[in-house]
């Protein structure tokens, strides 16, 4: 039984069991205790050449190039596996050192030396990368990208179904620890072909029963006027409001204009985790001084108990999509199956008079939540829109119409604001997308595809 062990070095490949190198006593990796500190480990090898020095001289270059590069696309990995026949699993090397032994000069006129490698790694190891199969209504376990759309009201016909999720199963991630994905995200509308300047991405754990999506039509409140449309605003609807403001941006004076019964079943799913609450607008805001708050109430339909509140938000004019607050869900009686219904409330305030209207409002987990922004002054025509969690790299894959011959140009456009996004070994989760284009315009039949990629991470081999 022969171990593999080698050294990855920009796609050289230093194998460390062979052509003068010798493994002895084996390799036998230590344990991380601890994510956030990195591992120490040695290994002894017998040398056996003609050109001793230039046989140690090669593992020292690579040493010197992991330090030079301890993290990004270029660096060093160390691949190890048990035998011939396994898959070598990686890790990342940042640091090293070959030690000599005192035997040396005994051997060197033989040919012959014996050296210890002692390295500094990651605290994990890493298997091939892979397509993670995505589901949802528009295909089953779907790696060459599947389709999204920018809203989640089921019209539409599979492949072209309108949701904004993708579910990966509980078998599909293996491994034993989280492990950051490569998501690649592709706007392929044929007539609204512009990379989007915001993607907002919410991930989690998703239990049965969890309901994001809640249509501005379906409010128990009865305000504002429901106004029916086409296809142009999700469930071909949307709720107009008219604020008379007092001047005054007190919160007691704040109108309640929205209202979403939290089912037992949906507060049993939700956990007690923090969420984000996003809301779609019909149109891009246009006032100056407008401000939204969430909360939660009980009973459901009575609002006699507020139970939490975040606080107001300033929306900005410019955009059709914003954050207006952090709640957790529930907020009472975490862990307890079967808790009584609650609300979920939306208020609203300007300064003086404004009409604005509502198209939906979906819950984003806080705690996976992460936005990505073009810093670019100009808007991208086509691209492949790439947050790569595997090596902390945010970037676009320009693919322009105009100018032609520029494909396939990375630009990194971008930024990633929030939590970096983990998917985890042997659990169903939900992913959730949505787009704003330049000048904060948005559209829900804005249709892209969404791929994902993982490498499998163990705590040892």
């Amino acid at each position: 039984m022969t171990m593999q062990l080698y050294f990855m070095d920009d796609g050289v490949k230093l194998d460390l069991n062979a052509d003068g190198l010798i493994l002895l006593d084996g390799f036998y990796p230590e344990t991380a205790t601890d994510q956030s500190k990195n591992v120490t480990d040695q290994f002894s090898l017998a040398v056996r050449s003609s050109n001793l020095s230039g046989k140690i001289e090669a593992i020292n270059r690579v040493l010197a190039h992991a330090r030079l590069y301890p993290s990004g696309d270029h660096g060093v990995y160390l691949f190890f596996g048990m035998t011939e026949a396994d898959i070598a699993w990686r890790t990342r090397v940042v640091d090293g050192a070959v030690l000599l032994e005192k035997s040396l000069g005994k051997l060197w006129g033989q040919n012959k030396a014996n050296i210890t490698v002692a390295l500094e790694h990651l605290p994990y190891w890493e298997g091939e990368e892979t397509a993670v199969p995505l589901t949802n209504l528009n295909g089953t376990n779907v790696t060459t990208g599947i389709t999204v759309y920018n809203c989640n009201d089921y019209v539409g016909t599979s492949p072209n179904r309108r949701c904004n999720y993708v579910m990966v199963n509980s078998t599909y991630i293996t491994g034993d620890l989280p492990t950051p994905p490569r998501i690649e995200f592709t706007n392929t509308d044929g007539t609204k072909i512009e990379v989007p300047t915001t993607l907002r991405i919410g991930w989690h754990v998703r239990n049965s029963g969890f309901t994001w999506n809640y249509e501005a039509e379906n409010s128990t409140y009865n305000k504002g006027t429901v106004v029916s449309t086409d296809d142009t605003y999700s469930n071909s609807a949307y709720r107009e409001f008219t604020l008379n403001g007092d001047g005054h941006p007190r919160l007691t004076n704040l109108t309640k204009i929205l209202a979403f019964p939290l089912s037992s079943s949906v507060l049993t799913a939700a956990a007690g985790q923090w969420y984000k609450v996003l809301i779609y607008l019909n149109d891009p805001v246009t006032y100056s001084d407008m401000r939204m708050q969430v909360s939660l109430y009980w009973p459901s339909g009575g609002d006699t108990m507020m139970l939490q509140e975040s606080q107001a938000v300033i929306l900005e004019p410019g955009h059709q999509i914003y954050e207006i607050g952090v709640l957790q869900i529930p907020p009472w009686m975490i862990g307890v199956v079967d808790p009584v219904n609650i609300d979920l409330v939306i208020s609203g305030w300007v300064a003086d008079t404004y009409t604005f209207g509502v198209d939906f409002v979906q819950l984003f987990p806080a705690a996976g939540y992460r936005t990505l922004i073009s810093i670019a002054d100009i808007a991208f025509d086509r691209g492949l829109l790439i947050d790569n969690g595997i090596t902390d790299d945010i970037y676009l894959v320009h693919m322009p119409i105009n100018p032609p011959g520029q494909d396939d140009q990375k630009i990194g456009a971008y930024v990633g604001l929030g939590n970096k996004i983990y998917l985890y070994p042997g659990k169903l989760q939900y992913l959730y997308f949505l787009q704003e284009m330049a000048l904060g315009v948005s559209y829900i039949d804005m249709v892209s595809t969404v791929s994902i990629y993982y490498r499998p991470r163990r705590l040892t081999i």
